[in-house]
């Protein structure tokens, strides 16, 4: 989920911490979870925009606990006692548009009033170089690269036309992390980017988007690679 703090979008509350931080709070993963993974309870969730299995990725700030009434607190101290109306843009694709839609029907419960606008990776392309996306809840496959470069590059250091956050040290850390070579260093500045991302309310992930493979049994499939496919061919074998 990525919410337009930059205000270029025209909708003030966005501009404001307390009211993201509601947004972020207001959100129940574990309702949400069953919408991505279906039975499959054993599946990793993800707790910030990377995985640590990525070079480059750290994080040391949890995902915000869901807290309706802290949230509602929130958004009445940012001056929206009463809620907004905003509008919630997502793909067309089922799975994603079923996430959207439940995270909407979550901030109804304080006050939140969104409209889900549906559109195709063309649609979205071009409503967000105009600025003109409010929140924007979709799927982003970084998480089966090797490295948070793909990730780096396309959410924190970016061109105006894409830019959710306006925020220059977050662009400036995001520079910086691409020019490191020690292991060490730049995971600490990949944890730092992707802390500010949660805590000053820019993006947090909701749900998984597991990779299903349907198989016979007398077929093993060893889960675990960094593709977005989820397994390569090579990790299976009749058992």
């Amino acid at each position: 989920m990525a919410i337009n703090a930059t205000g270029r979008a025209g909708l003030e509350p966005l501009t404001k911490l307390d009211v993201r931080r509601a947004m972020m709070m207001a959100i129940d993963h574990d309702a949400l979870f069953p919408l991505a993974a279906g039975p499959f309870k054993n599946i990793a969730r993800p707790q910030s925009m990377c995985w640590r299995l990525q070079a480059g990725c750290d994080y040391s700030i949890p995902l915000p606990k869901y807290d309706p009434e802290g949230a509602k607190k929130l958004l009445a101290q940012a001056g929206y006692p009463n809620g907004f109306d905003l509008v919630v843009s997502t793909f067309t694709n089922e799975g994603i548009r079923n996430v959207a839609e439940a995270v909407m029907g979550q901030w109804r419960k304080i006050g939140i009033r969104g409209t889900l606008e549906p559109m195709t990776l063309g649609a979205y392309r071009k409503k967000q170089a105009e600025g003109k996306l409010h929140v924007f809840a979709g799927g982003w496959p970084g998480g089966g690269m090797p490295d948070i470069t793909g990730t780096i590059g396309f959410l924190y250091n970016v061109q105006p036309q894409t830019d959710y956050h306006n925020d220059d040290e977050l662009k400036k850390l995001a520079v910086e992390v691409d020019q490191v070579m020690d292991p060490d260093k730049r995971k600490a500045l990949g944890r730092r980017i992707f802390d500010i991302g949660l805590e000053r309310g820019y993006f947090m992930p909701t749900t998984p988007g597991p990779a299903i493979v349907v198989h016979s049994d007398e077929l093993k499939v060893r889960a675990g690679t960094l593709r977005g496919q989820g397994v390569d061919v090579w990790n299976m074998n009749w058992k």
